[in-house]
């Protein structure tokens, strides 16, 4: 998750990409300091001490927005965030690997999106627990019929619908998929940048909403992430 020490909030959620820098949304950091930002891993039930592992939370060097990064238009939707030291991985604390076919999931693809909820971040919800949900991946036409025009841009965004309320999970956060079908290991499809709403009820049921995720830009994330001469 990624933090705003001066206020003491939760701002979204973020994917370790690398032991030493950390992927979200733009939005989510642009206008803030980068001395304000912090990111913690490994946490799962918020302020609860209950957890076998300890969390571990490590401040920003810097930050890098995507260079085409547009607010109002919802596009390259990325921010990278450089770590001051490097995350100390152990079972509850892992990178996500990058997508290197970088195909689009499909419908038949069996992926994930993960969160505490808009809500439980807004208050820090002693408690919470960290949700995760099936996402069904829609086709270009639809994502733009469902989201708009507007919101939608299907050379750098998807789009699926989620099995559970679509606010319960976090912006910046991942959509994990299968690498084949039966596995165990995933890798990183898409970044949650917005929606069309929560759940909203009608006279049939539950109208699910629309997720959309910015593609992982991979030439523009192993730029920023490549090892400088120093090591560093």
């Amino acid at each position: 998750m990624i933090l705003r020490e001066s206020t003491k909030s939760l701002l979204c959620g973020g994917i370790i990409i690398k032991k030493n820098f950390v992927l979200t949304a733009g939005d989510c950091v642009a206008g803030h300091k980068t001395i304000d930002i912090l990111t913690k891993g490994g946490e799962w039930k918020l302020g609860s001490d209950e957890e076998g592992k300890d969390y571990q939370i490590v401040r920003l060097k810097s930050l890098s927005l995507h260079p085409d990064f547009n607010f109002t238009q919802k596009a390259h939707n990325l921010a990278i965030l450089h770590l001051e030291r490097d995350y100390k991985f152990d079972e509850h604390i892992q990178q996500l690997c990058l997508d290197e076919t970088e195909q689009p999931p499909t419908a038949n693809d069996y992926c994930v999106v993960t969160g505490w909820g808009q809500e439980a971040l807004k208050v820090h919800k002693k408690n919470a627990i960290e949700y995760w949900t099936n996402v069904t991946m829609l086709q270009e036409a639809n994502c733009t019929s469902t989201a708009g025009a507007r919101n939608f841009n299907g050379d750098v965004s998807l789009c699926g619908v989620a099995d559970e309320n679509a606010c319960n999970f976090d912006f910046g956060s991942a959509l994990a998929c299968q690498t084949k079908k039966g596995s165990q290991e995933f890798v990183l499809k898409g970044i949650y940048t917005h929606n069309t709403g929560c759940f909203n009820k009608t006279k049939h049921g539950h109208k699910k909403p629309t997720l959309v995720f910015s593609k992982p830009d991979l030439e523009w994330i192993k730029h920023v992430t490549k090892p400088k001469k120093n090591g560093n």
